[in-house]
């Protein structure tokens, strides 16, 4: 199985702290990326080797099973997510093997995926509510990108990856916060930070990306899923996530309206998606909500 792979090295001049540029432009010049900085806490850990591990068609039970027994953690939200009610258990469920053959193997990705990246997201000591919600916001967008990827043709467990990361940059920016101030950065105001992070967390999340050595096909629509139309070589890719994410934001807005203008927008057009498409993707948003659920309580 590939596991932690080296990134080509993003070239960048050590800063020291009495040239430190201002938080902006520390953010998205690159210069925490610098091979220079070994104290950013910036390994993606489990999750860097199970984004490699479900791009894999033939992973089969047993690496599965190899894989999650890793770790007691991981072992443990596997089995609950087995035993819960939703997939009428007649025995408790006790061990991996049972749990993966219960579960199926694409069942058994997602959930993967989604305990590492909460995992990941959420350290010793960083449960935090904002935390949560973008894990959870990455999880409906990660289950929404699986199901127009299905209506467009595309690899659905590839979407799903894309879509759940789709934000990651939000929280490398937070990690990366507490770093600046450590080399001697003064942060801006809470409004300036917001800016910042919303403007640029795109960009961010994808420079990480490439400094965990993962593929294009994974950093480029997060980094477009904005402006999927951009995205210089996968922008169908990009599309779908820049329209899961329009329409997690919609869901998860319970007083938003479920309108049908996004039909007429390019991503949609470019990707075949009819507007009789939206409306029974509407109808049918309770229930996608409900399977983003089911992976989020495990996380």
């Amino acid at each position: 199985m590939n596991g932690f792979r080296t990134a080509p090295k993003i070239e960048t001049d050590t800063v020291s702290r009495a040239t430190l540029p201002a938080w902006d432009e520390w953010t998205t010049s690159g210069a925490w990326a610098s091979t220079d900085n070994r104290t950013l806490p910036l390994s993606p850990g489990l999750l860097g080797d199970v984004l490699w591990l479900i791009r894999d068609p033939d992973v089969d039970t047993a690496r599965l099973i190899r894989f999650i027994s890793r770790d007691q953690s991981m072992a443990a939200r596997v089995l609950r997510m087995a035993n819960v009610a939703a997939y009428a258990p007649m025995i408790e469920v006790t061990s991996i093997t049972q749990a993966v053959v219960r579960l199926g193997t694409e069942s058994v990705r997602r959930a993967l995926l989604a305990v590492c990246f909460a995992s990941w997201a959420q350290p010793a000591g960083s449960q935090t509510g904002h935390v949560k919600a973008q894990v959870a916001h990455g999880v409906v967008t990660g289950t929404l990108a699986r199901h127009v990827a299905v209506a467009a043709g595309v690899d659905a467990d590839e979407a799903f990856a894309q879509g759940l990361l789709h934000d990651i940059g939000k929280l490398v920016m937070l990690r990366l916060r507490a770093e600046y101030v450590r080399k001697g950065g003064v942060l801006p105001s809470v409004s300036e930070l917001g800016r910042v992070e919303e403007e640029r967390h795109a960009e961010v999340g994808a420079m990480a990306m490439q400094l965990w050595g993962l593929p294009l096909i994974l950093r480029e629509p997060i980094r477009w899923h904005h402006d999927p139309l951009s995205a210089p070589t996968y922008p169908r890719a990009a599309a779908i996530i820049y329209i899961a994410n329009t329409l997690s934001h919609r869901y998860e807005d319970e007083g938003g309206e479920r309108t049908l203008e996004l039909a007429a927008d390019p991503a949609m057009i470019g990707l075949g998606l009819t507007e009789t498409w939206l409306a029974r993707t509407d109808a049918r948003a309770i229930k996608l909500l409900e399977n983003a659920d089911g992976l989020v309580v495990n996380c």
